[in-house]
């Protein structure tokens, strides 16, 4: 029996999800969508993303996932900024100006991160802006070095990285890029910490 209730935040997300993982060439498998979601009919789930969840992702300023901030900065590394062949290839259901945007956003805190990393004297006050900036920093680390842990142990586990990433990561970690890391993460505690007392 399909349900005739409104949508959960819940059923919105794995909506989401699984259309994300059923997308092929730019088409959307309603059936395998469907199955997955129980009591929802292949049409209420094309419904539901069209007139609702759709209109929402028009919208430039989307939610990121920090994989998906990490997938992009890969792909730009590897492809530069050739937004149509990574849209269609990696994220078909955003809009090539959407990467553009969310690219020059991480660039931009990766440059302010860098800078208060490199002098950090200067930034003994900090505004909203920065505190942002280094608490963003930080979480990026933790999600480098928590995938670095991984790729250590070289076992299977909850945590897979795509093939992409793993290409990535063999090729652009070296151990001088782990001990920077490591002295920026120091940094930004230390200047953070400034910021509390």
């Amino acid at each position: 029996m399909r349900s005739s209730k409104p949508w959960s935040e819940l059923e919105k997300q794995q909506l989401n999800e699984l259309i994300i993982q059923n997308t092929t060439n730019n088409r959307i498998n309603w059936q395998k969508v469907a199955s997955v979601l129980n009591n929802r009919s292949p049409v209420q789930c094309k419904l539901q993303y069209r007139n609702v969840l759709n209109k929402k992702r028009e919208k430039v300023n989307v939610e990121w996932t920090e994989y998906q901030e990490v997938q992009l900065t890969v792909l730009t590394m590897m492809y530069g900024t050739k937004w149509n062949f990574i849209q269609q290839n990696y994220y078909p259901l955003m809009k090539p100006e959407q990467l553009q945007l969310k690219h020059h956003q991480i660039n931009t805190m990766y440059v302010q991160y860098e800078e208060m990393c490199k002098n950090p004297d200067k930034y003994t006050v900090l505004n909203n802006k920065q505190i942002k900036v280094l608490e963003y920093s930080l979480r990026r680390i933790d999600l480098i070095k928590k995938k670095l842990e991984f790729l250590a142990e070289n076992k299977p586990g909850i945590t897979t990285l795509d093939p992409l990433e793993l290409q990535f990561y063999k090729m652009a970690i070296t151990e001088e890029y782990v001990a920077e890391l490591l002295e920026n993460e120091k940094t930004i505690n230390k200047l953070l910490q400034q910021q509390k007392q």
